[in-house]
């Protein structure tokens, strides 16, 4: 079944699955692989459940920029997803640990668009190191692995923000600063932008320019002013385990959080 009626029913006992932090139904228990069109459209769909249920969408995420990374999950382009403002938490949160299915990080670069006017190339940003918090695990199987993942939002959880942003023109992001990622104190990655090719252009640049391609193939609007896209990174998915603190710096900007297991009151 993958009639309108069909697809809004399993996104809704897929969003719930989300939800409760638990196994997806959709996945280990229907193994009704999506194409991936299929599977943008169910991300779609949830979409329209949370925007009902309230919730406002706040800008996209793009995933999956390296060859290798889109070999293992079966994938012939990047990915995208969206970002929720239910989902956006200040430098210094603490997260319970229990709160996420094996939380992984990415420290990365994002990017609030201040215009849209003319090439992306030209226009005007404000950007930051943040934390994106993800559900790091898979419930279907391997070949299904690529729809699973657009469906359900890219894995995403969230997003930690810097207390402060720079602002220059897209193209002008600096390409050779170290991302630097830290894990209680000890650096556990370092990219740097320059590494983020996508088409032939650089860094946030090619992302953002994918990204911007991308909605207008599939037909679902525009880039806008106000919009924070999660450019990507060229570094690791880092497991986060209980206990843990977490650190992100690129230039003299930086971002932290706390992962911690809540007590049993049993």
């Amino acid at each position: 079944m993958r009639d309108a009626a069909a697809r809004k029913l399993q996104a809704a006992q897929l969003q719930e699955d989300i939800d409760h932090c638990r196994p997806t139904r959709q996945f280990t228990e229907a193994h009704n692989t999506l194409t991936v069109d299929e599977a943008y459209e169910m991300q779609r769909t949830l979409g329209l459940l949370r925007v009902g249920r309230g919730e406002r969408q706040v800008g996209y995420k793009v995933g999956c920029t390296s060859s290798s990374v889109r070999q293992a999950f079966g994938l012939t382009e990047s990915v995208a997803g969206c970002l929720w403002d239910t989902e956006q938490h200040a430098s210094g949160a603490s997260f319970n640990a229990a709160a996420f299915r094996r939380l992984a990080i990415e420290g990365e670069l994002a990017v609030w668009l201040l215009s849209t006017n003319g090439p992306p190339a030209e226009w005007l940003i404000e950007y930051e190191p943040v934390i994106e918090l993800h559900h790091f695990c898979f419930d279907g199987t391997p070949s299904e692995r690529a729809s699973e993942l657009i469906a359900r939002n890219c894995i995403h959880a969230g997003v930690v923000h810097s207390s402060g942003r720079r602002r220059c023109r897209l193209a002008d992001v600096p390409l050779d600063e170290p991302i630097s990622v830290s894990l209680d104190n000890h650096k556990v990655d370092q990219p740097v932008l320059r590494d983020l090719e996508l088409n032939g252009l650089l860094g946030p640049l090619a992302t953002v320019s994918w990204l911007a391609n991308h909605l207008t193939k599939r037909d679902v609007g525009a880039l806008r002013a106000g919009d924070l896209i999660l450019a990507a990174t060229p570094g690791s998915l880092i497991p986060v385990k209980a206990g843990s603190t977490v650190h992100v710096q690129f230039k003299e900007l930086c971002v932290d959080c706390r992962v911690y297991q809540a007590q049993s009151h049993l």
